[in-house]
């Protein structure tokens, strides 16, 4: 139990603790947060002790009412102290985050120039790809000209190069040697004695006759085929009564002879893929010409039909019944 003397101060204490008027508790400071609390060493209540523990808390320079309370003018020491240490650590965080947001802004606006510079020359390609395309359609226009133009004048060539070759005859299967150093002499007797003086009404001129290739020996081919012999007559009607003629079978010294009109690669070449169907309209019985330069005449039941190409010939050979 507290003495007598202790009386005084125990009760000046609860007058100390007695509630305050409203008047006086709008205006009392603060009390310290929980957290504030934790800062302060508070010393440990001693029912022994009695009045010296209350004194000395009441004097406790670490009290939050003893000369830190936030009334006055002067913050406390610690939070001036907190204040100056979050202060220096906000301006180098600041002072970082400036330095990075700076490099940044510059590496952004190197990009910004970049992008820019992509524009322009997507700009620039863009306009240089439309002048380009108007010159392709330009030179495929062109292109297209200039083939139909081409193939027209490869067929007046092809054209003027048969019409050059009208008065040439080839005469295959005369033996090598025959014709010794004069052929066109030995060509007009070969033609008198196949054919006799009634064929034609007088003898035949003959500009040119030679053979076609090099001999592979010297004084001629004699060991493998002979070569083909070129005529050219001054005359096309005398041509054409040789070439009337020489569908019968003709046979010189032992060999048989066979006379063909002369043709340019081209013409030749057109033709000859009439054969097939020539094949088979002979099997068959039909009756069919090739006409000049190259076109396929078919007689049926009466009626006759042309043809331009093999495939068209073929097809209608294949319908008809054999």
């Amino acid at each position: 139990h507290p003495n007598k003397n202790q009386q005084p101060q125990l009760l000046s204490q609860q007058e100390s603790t007695s509630p305050t008027p409203p008047s006086q508790q709008e205006s009392a400071p603060p009390t310290p947060s929980s957290q504030q609390e934790s800062l302060f060493l508070r010393p440990r209540e001693d029912p022994s002790a009695g009045e010296c523990l209350i004194s000395q808390e009441n004097s406790s320079p670490l009290s939050p009412t003893a000369g830190s309370s936030f009334d006055g003018d002067t913050p406390p020491k610690w939070f001036t102290a907190f204040s100056e240490q979050f202060d220096q650590k906000m301006e180098k965080t600041i002072r970082i985050l400036n330095e990075s947001l700076q490099q940044i802004r510059e590496r952004l606006e190197s990009l910004e120039r970049i992008f820019d510079s992509h524009l322009n020359n997507f700009a620039e390609l863009e306009s240089t790809l439309t002048v380009h395309d108007t010159w392709l359609e330009r030179l495929e226009r062109e292109c297209d000209l200039l083939k139909h133009s081409n193939a027209s004048l490869v067929e007046k060539l092809d054209d003027l190069e048969n019409r050059s070759r009208r008065c040439n005859l080839c005469i295959i299967g005369i033996q090598e040697g025959l014709e010794s150093t004069y052929p066109i002499g030995f060509v007009t007797e070969l033609l008198r004695e196949l054919f006799g003086s009634s064929l034609f009404q007088s003898q035949p001129v003959i500009e040119r006759a030679h053979r076609l290739g090099r001999s592979t020996k010297a004084g001629g081919n004699t060991g493998g085929r002979p070569r083909v012999m070129i005529v050219l007559f001054h005359s096309f009607q005398d041509k054409e009564r040789v070439m009337r003629k020489s569908r019968d079978e003709l046979v010189y010294k032992g060999n048989k002879l066979r006379f063909f009109p002369d043709y340019s690669a081209e013409l030749s070449r057109r033709r000859t893929a009439f054969q097939p169907v020539k094949a088979t309209l002979f099997q068959r019985g039909v009756r069919f010409t090739l006409l000049y330069p190259a076109r396929l005449r078919v007689t049926v039941n009466g009626v006759a039909r042309i043809f331009e190409t093999p495939d068209v010939a073929q097809k209608f050979c294949d319908e008809q019944s054999p």
